[in-house]
This record gives structure tokens, sequence and C-alpha cells, in this order.
């Protein structure tokens, strides 16, 4: 909503006081002259009513003329003719007889035509409720009748309403009556009107014809005792007060006022489209160099609104940075003195301490000597724009995780460096060894940490100008040194391998493959740099294979001993249980190994299970029970994606199978299952039948071993339970 308040709006309660002063101050005048002489009453009380209806009539007819079309603006003819009819009258009353010709029958005809076109008008007025009649027929309709009826008057050949003899005629009160019945008319068309609410504005109008009705009646029964005159001349004046009233209001302040709201509505509309926009106005005279500007141009400056909007050029030019700031000027001056266009972009730092970035456009306004008077501007507060532009023109360079350049960057800027000036040219390649294990194990949370602080470490060791270093894959890392030979560059690689060797996320030790070439002269191609250099990479990487494996087999471990606290030794248990039934079963040694190694990560897959799951200390529900049993397919996972722990995986994804064929994940049956995978599933049961668990009690030797004895056949291998049995247990 628009709240207008401006002092340029005419208060209409306050001009309705200054009427009703007016009226109240004239009005005991009257009846003051009225008391001492009812001749010096008579024509003061007619003369003001006559300036009131001229006042009001000439009001009327140039609201008209403007097309405000109301019954006040319609009926303003007749009553400029009916005031100079009463003029006349006036002129030729008994006492006065300004005009020698004229007598008191003359004088009554005048008041009676006057009174006869007033009423006439009233009633085509209120009639004409949908303003059909021509503007024309209500301006000279009663010229017209009102010259008629003058002419009439001056031949003679108007009846006669009084004579010295016999006083007023019978013929006089005829026409007062057909007035008043002409008015009784126009009163009822009114009421009717108001009932059905078709003219709420024309409410004081039924006052108005009231009290020209009640007048008229008075001067119907007018005898000797002036009081009824008086009476009917103070009603007439009192309805002309209330019509000069009205008129001017309807006529001429509310259009005014109409006018000016529109006016004000539409500055402030204007305001709230520019303050959405974050757009101003501003216009700066050349002569006084002041700078008229809008509200939410003060806004963008962050200056304080004045109350005339000028602000001095100096003050806005004082509150741009310093590095556009000749610019700014320059361009200005250049719209001035060369017509050049003006269309700036600039900084400022406003009074807020706030930086914002700016788009001023402007043109200019010359005199009709073709001198310029006027610079015309808009300016535009860009700032969430630029700002947005920068968002985008840094997510289309560099990585949205790490924070340092992408692989489109650094094809740009590879051919851009790839100039003898940059000469020699090193490359070093990078490669996060085991990423994805460490996003299937611990989850992409730990991945994304250890992105991201390799990337951290290889930003923070470039000191070389116009090096950087960029994120070109999932796991892999660019690094581009210009102007650095082959030894500057290893020395930057053991830079770099001794920090990230010593930096740890979530127990994962990092570790990264390395591989660099240099491009020393300009007939090298570049991209046989970079590819000496991935395959340099690639070798460290194969080389360092088994080291970096079990790195992570160990942080892997030590994260699920610390989530499960009896893992630990259950998997060293299991470990030597199914290594000493593997040598009992005759396997070789090479087998052997790989058993012990799979009792020791069997298990692994409950590193991606809940620790709540994991410790918990009552009987799990079903959905639990679900969720553990998940956890040789995750191992699988997890080792299989280590690289070169395929047939351990496999195993490990078998430990939970049975030789019936209801075991999981994948119901295997009988000779399906491998002979490591049963020989981990005896010694995993055995170990969880006799050890400690917080939902159950521990069975005794002899109760574990009746179980895997009545479990032959259908759980476990019964050749493996009976060498297990008798050759490991027995030992022990």
């Amino acid at each position: 909503m628009i709240i207008i308040n401006d002092d340029r709006l005419i208060n209409l309660k306050n001009f309705n006081v200054i009427i009703i002063l007016f009226a109240t101050i004239f009005g005991a005048m009257l009846i003051v002259f009225s008391y001492f002489s009812y001749l010096l009453f008579h024509n003061t009380a007619s003369f003001f009513i006559m300036i009131l209806g001229i006042l009001s009539g000439a009001i009327g007819i140039i609201s008209y003329q403007n097309k405000t079309k109301n019954i006040y603006s319609r009926l303003s003819s007749s009553i400029i003719i009916y005031s100079l009819l009463l003029f006349v009258h006036n002129l030729s009353y008994e006492g006065i007889e300004t005009i020698s010709f004229l007598d008191t029958n003359v004088s009554n005809q005048f008041w009676a035509s006057a009174n006869f076109i007033l009423a006439l008008g009233v009633l085509i007025s209120i009639f004409d409720i949908k303003n059909r009649v021509s503007k024309y027929l209500y301006i000279f309709l009663p010229i017209i009748i009102g010259i008629f009826l003058a002419s009439s008057i001056a031949f003679g050949q108007f009846p006669e309403l009084y004579n010295e003899i016999s006083g007023y005629s019978s013929i006089r009160t005829s026409l007062i009556s057909l007035n008043v019945i002409i008015l009784l008319v126009s009163l009822i068309g009114l009421v009717i009107q108001d009932f059905k609410s078709i003219r709420k504005a024309n409410r004081s109008f039924i006052f108005i014809v009231l009290f020209w009705i009640l007048s008229q009646i008075l001067f119907i029964f007018q005898t000797e005792l002036e009081i009824l005159t008086t009476l009917a001349i103070i009603l007439n004046y009192t309805a002309f007060i209330i019509f000069l009233d009205r008129t001017i209001v309807l006529n001429f302040m509310l259009p005014y006022n109409k006018i000016h709201f529109i006016s004000i509505e539409e500055r402030n509309r204007l305001s709230a489209t520019q303050s959405i926009a974050h757009v101003g106005t501003w216009e700066l005279d050349i002569k006084t160099k002041k700078i008229w500007a809008s509200d939410e141009a003060f806004n963008i400056y962050g200056l304080t609104i004045t109350k005339d909007h000028l602000v001095n050029l100096e003050d806005i030019q004082k509150i741009v940075i310093p590095e556009d700031r000749q610019g700014m000027d320059t361009a200005l001056e250049s719209l001035i003195t060369k017509r050049i266009p003006y269309d700036m972009i600039f900084t400022i730092l406003n009074h807020k301490g706030e930086y914002h970035h700016l788009n001023s456009v402007a043109t200019l306004e010359v005199d009709e000597l073709d001198n310029p008077i006027k610079v015309n501007g808009v300016i535009h507060d860009i700032t969430d724009l630029r700002n947005e532009q920068i968002k985008l023109k840094h997510a289309s360079t560099h990585d949205f995780l790490t924070g340092i350049f992408n692989r489109r960057f650094y094809g740009e800027q590879i051919k851009r460096l790839d100039w003898p000036k940059y000469l020699p040219l090193s490359i070093i390649m990078i490669d996060i060894n085991g990423l994805k294990v460490i996003n299937d194990s611990f989850g992409h949370t730990s991945g994304d940490n250890v992105l991201i602080k390799v990337a951290s470490v290889i930003k923070e060791s470039l000191s070389i100008r116009n090096s950087f270093a960029a994120r070109i894959g999932g796991d892999e890392f660019v690094v581009v040194l210009p102007n650095t030979d082959n030894k500057e560059c290893h020395i930057q690689i053991e830079q770099l391998t001794n920090v990230i060797n010593n930096e740890k996320v979530d127990n994962i030790t990092l570790s990264v493959a390395l591989g660099m070439a240099t491009k020393n002269h300009e007939d090298e191609d570049i991209e046989r740099v970079i590819k000496l250099a991935e395959d340099e990479m690639y070798q460290f990487k194969l080389a360092e294979s088994s080291s970096v494996r079990n790195k992570i087999i160990d942080a892997l471990l030590t994260t699920l001993y610390e989530k499960d606290s009896i893992s630990e030794e259950h998997s060293k248990r299991v470990s030597i249980l199914a290594k000493e039934l593997a040598e009992a079963a005759g396997l070789s040694q090479a087998k052997v190994q790989e058993i012990a190694l799979t009792g020791m990560v069997h298990d692994i897959g409950k590193i991606a299970i809940s620790n709540d799951i994991l410790n918990k200390k009552t009987k799990l529900t079903n959905r639990e029970y679900n969720i553990i049993m998940t956890h040789p397919e995750k191992g699988y996972k997890i080792l299989h994606s280590l690289g070169g722990m395929d047939v351990i995986a496999n195993h490990v994804l078998q430990h939970h199978e049975r030789i019936d064929g209801i075991g999981y994940p994948n119901r295997l049956i009988g000779n399906q299952i491998s002979t490591e995978a049963k020989i981990i599933s005896i010694a995993d049961a055995y170990d969880a039948m006799t050890s400690y668990r917080l939902y159950k009690n521990s069975f005794t030797k002899r109760e574990a071993i009746n179980e895997l004895k009545n479990c032959k056949g259908s759980q476990f291998d019964s050749k493996l339970v009976d060498i297990f049995v008798r050759d490991v247990l027995k030992k022990k």
C-alpha cells in the first residue's frame, strides 16, 4: 500500500471550516442589516447570492470544459444566468431603482424568470444521470431561455406580476408554484438516486434543493411582514453557500488532489520500482556542479536523502574508490566536451563502509544554442550481479570441492604457458592412492576431506611465480611450474611427498603417487611432456602399490578396532585358528598365509556399520541383524577396490555361506564355497562361541566342539570340522 502524505494536497476539512466561518460571519451581518433596514438586507443578501452564483457557475463551466461532469458543473450556466437576472432585479428593486425606466413589476418579472431558469436547470441536471445531454445544451439553453424571457419583459410580453393598486398577481403565485413543483420533482429524483446509491456525492444537493423549495414557498405566502421574505432570502443564501462549497470541492479541489495524488502515487511507484531494481536517476547541473538524485540514487550512494534531493558532485566523487575516480571524471568530461557516450562501471566505498559496484549511464542535455546545460543519468547498483558474475567466473575455473583450479582452467593455462619465455616448463602429476577404498570404507565425507587436505598441501607448497595447481580428475591433480628446471622440480616433489606423508585424515595416512616431466626446448610437444609425467606417476603407483595397500588395510583395521573393541582380539584369534587348521589340512604355505590374512580382515566390512549396532548390549533386532549380515559384501567391496586383493576379497565374501546353501549373502552350496572360506567359517564360529559377547554367555570348549559336530554337513564342512577338533583343538 502506498501512503500519500504531502503538504501540497488541499485539506478539505480546513476548507470546509473556512466556508462555514465565512457563511456564519456574513449571515450574522445580514441578520444585523435586516434589523436596521430591510432594503439594505435585501440588496446586500442579493448581492452576496449573485457573487456566490457567478463564482460557482464560472468554476462549474471551467470544470465542465475539463470533463468534470457532475450536477454542479451541469447547473453552472443556469446559476450564472440566474445571478445576472437577479442583478437586474436588484437594480430595479423598489427603493433602489438604479435604472429609472424599470419598475417593481419588471423587477419581479426578472426575479421570477431567474427562479424559473434555476428550477428548470435543476430538473434537467438531476435526471441526466448518465451525462447524455450535450454540454453545449447545458451551457447555451439557459442563455437562450434567459434572453427570451428578458426580451419578453423588455417588449412588455411577459405577464404582469405586480401593480401599484392590487399588489402581487395570481400569475406570480402560479409561477412560484410551478417552480416549487419542478423543484419537488427534482428533490424526489434526488432522493431516489441517493437511495439507489447512484450518486452519493449529490446528497448535499438534496439540502440545497430543499432550501430553494422552502424559500419559494415562503415567497408564495409573502405578506406585509418582512420576516418571511427575510427568512426566504437567508435560506436562498444558505443554499448558495453550500452550492459554492460543493462546486469548489467537487470541481476543483478533489480533481486537483486526485491529479496530485496520482502524481505522488506514480512517483512513489517509480521510487518503489527503482528500489526493487536498485536503479536510481540523477541530473547534474553543469553550471552549479550540483546533482539532483532520486531516493534510490541516494540509497545506492549511501547518502542521507536531503529535502531538496540535491548533493554536490564533489561528494559523489569522494566516495568513488581511487582506482576508478580518474576514469569516471574523464568519462564525464568526454561526454560534456566531446559528446562521447557515458557508460561507466565503478566501485564506491559509501559512508556505511560498504563496497558497491555501480553502473552509470548518462546523456547530455543542451540548450537552443547547443550549449551543454545538464547531464541526465541512471545509476544501477550491480553489486549482487557483479558478485554473482565473480562467483560464476570462479566456479567456471575452480574445483567446487577443493577450491583450487579445475581441468578447464588447466587446459587454458597450459596453452598460455606453452611459450618460450616460460621455459623450462615442468609438470607434476599427482594421484591419491586408495581414494576409492577410503570412500567405500570411511564414507565419501572422509574421501572429500582427503581431497581437500591434499589440495591444501599442494597449494601451500607453491612458491614459484605463475605456478598453479589444478584438480583434473576424481583423485588426480596437476602442478604446473613455469621457468622451473628438472632439478627444481625434483625438490618440489620431495617437499610435497614429505608433507603429504605426514598428514592424516580419519586414521588414514595420506599417500600419493607422483610423476614429473620438463619441457626444456620450444620444439618439444607439451602433450608428450604431460604424457611422460603421467607415465612416471603410474610407474610409481605400481611400485608402491603393496606398501600403500598395507597402509590402507592397517588404517581400516585401526578404525574398525576403535569402533568395535571386540573385533581386534577376535580377528587375531580367528587368523591363528584358521592358519593352524589350514596347516593341519595340508594346504600349501602360500595358502596358509593367504588364509591367515583373510582371518585378520574377514570382518573388515563392519567398518561401514553403525557403532550403535556393533556395540549393542542386548540382542539384535531383525532389522539390525540384517544390517550385520551385509558386512561380507561390504568387506568384499573394500578389499576388491584395493587392487591385488581379489582372492582374499572373495574368501571374505563367502565366509558366512553354509554347506547346505542357507548361508549369506549368495546362498552358495557345497563345493561352490572355497576351502579358504570354509576354514574361516569354522574358526570364526568357534571363537564366537567361546568368546564373551555383550548379548550372550560364552560356550565351554566342550560345548563349542559339540556344536561344531552337530552342524557338520549342514553349516560346516564335515572333513574340516574333524581335522579342526582332532588336530587343532586337542593341541590346545
